[in-house]
């Protein structure tokens, strides 16, 4: 047993901020820290960050009222980590940010994360982060632990040294980023508790601070819409969807730049993987605001996205058969729900829709040919 000073964290890209400050002073103090917030190629990005995992012996995890909720999917990233830490056996330390609450965030605790309010956390008061960090390293990251280390493989080491020599030369957040982020995560917190006109004030205001905080635009729309104001809520995926497309589109770096020019760079970068991921479930919530409007067309469009990008969204396949049956399109609307019921051949509402656009096909094609006689 002996004392261990590598680190890995866990975060979501809505807290990168927060989780830049912990990875900072704990680099301050000596400790080697893995924080994936540049973007590591897509190709190899599972392969390191497991190896990371698995190489280092704490594993900080940083928890906010939004922190979990997209863990109820099973390819979620940040679930991924956690569960890998846990089988890996490492020393997990779950840091409680903006008030967030096990008891509140239970319905996300799904699989193996049922474990995760067994582990001792530090709760994280906005005034005093210095002094949890201290406490942090003094009770949980100073203590002799018995754990099996497996060292990352040689392939990739020089793109782990990348990673680490660029994080390095980051600035510190700044006082006005991590009001956004405490904003974002207070407005998230109003959201859940169903305080729709805080929730809005929040969101506002971590969008005054950071214009292009996509999640925050995105949230905010989600507010709109549970508001049934439509039109705003449209506007506001739009935003998220524009501020996607972009990031995506962003060129890679290269040759030196100013630290003005990599905290641009940055912007562009720390959402790409998550993003990707990510951008369906927006085209999805727009497509649903446009059949709000009547606006099927554009619906259409939107579910058709999402299905390009996930072709296992059932709800929205089901959702745009349903547009098509509405359009008269029966042929589409057949293969949709044939789709369908390949996966969940029990779905009693895919099977009896089924049926009735197969006839509705097989009517409306003779109808067409009886014209055309």
């Amino acid at each position: 047993m002996g004392i261990e000073t590598t680190v890995f964290i866990s975060y979501r890209r809505a807290n990168h901020y927060i989780a830049r400050s912990v990875y900072q002073d704990l680099r301050g103090q000596g400790y080697d820290v893995f924080l994936d917030y540049q973007n590591v190629d897509s190709g190899s990005f599972e392969r390191i960050i497991l190896n990371q995992i698995a190489a280092r012996a704490h594993f900080i995890l940083i928890l906010t009222p939004s922190a979990l909720e997209r863990c109820l999917n099973p390819d979620d990233w940040v679930r991924r980590e956690i569960e890998h830490a846990i089988v890996m056996q490492r020393n997990i330390v779950p840091l409680l940010f903006e008030g967030f609450a096990f008891e509140q965030a239970r319905p996300f605790l799904v699989g193996q994360l049922t474990l995760l309010p067994n582990y001792n956390g530090i709760n994280v008061p906005p005034d005093f982060f210095e002094e949890a960090m201290e406490r942090l390293r003094k009770r949980f990251l100073s203590k002799p632990l018995e754990v099996i280390l497996h060292p990352a493989p040689a392939q990739d080491r020089h793109e782990v040294d990348e990673r680490l020599a660029e994080m390095a030369q980051q600035p510190a957040p700044t006082p006005q980023q991590l009001n956004a982020e405490s904003h974002y995560e207070r407005g998230c917190q109003c959201y859940m508790n169903r305080q729709y006109e805080q929730a809005l004030h929040h969101f506002n205001a971590a969008l005054r601070l950071n214009p292009a905080y996509i999640h925050a635009h995105y949230n905010r729309g989600v507010v709109h819409h549970d508001l049934n104001d439509l039109v705003q809520a449209i506007q506001d995926y739009s935003k998220a969807l524009s501020l996607i497309q972009s990031t995506l589109k962003a060129p890679a770096s290269s040759g030196k730049m100013s630290p003005a020019d990599w905290q641009a760079y940055l912007e562009q970068e720390i959402a790409r993987r998550e993003m990707r991921g990510w951008q369906h479930e927006i085209y999805y919530q727009r497509a649903l605001a446009y059949v709000g409007l009547d606006k099927p067309q554009e619906a259409l469009n939107d579910f058709s996205a999402v299905l390009r990008l996930q072709p296992e969204h059932f709800e929205a396949r089901g959702q745009r058969a349903e547009l098509l049956m509405a359009l008269r399109r029966y042929g589409e609307a057949v293969t949709d729900y044939e789709t369908i019921l390949q996966f969940q051949p029990d779905h009693s509402t895919a099977t009896a829709r089924l049926m009735e656009a197969r006839k509705l096909k097989a009517k409306h094609t003779g109808l067409l040919g009886g014209r055309l006689k």
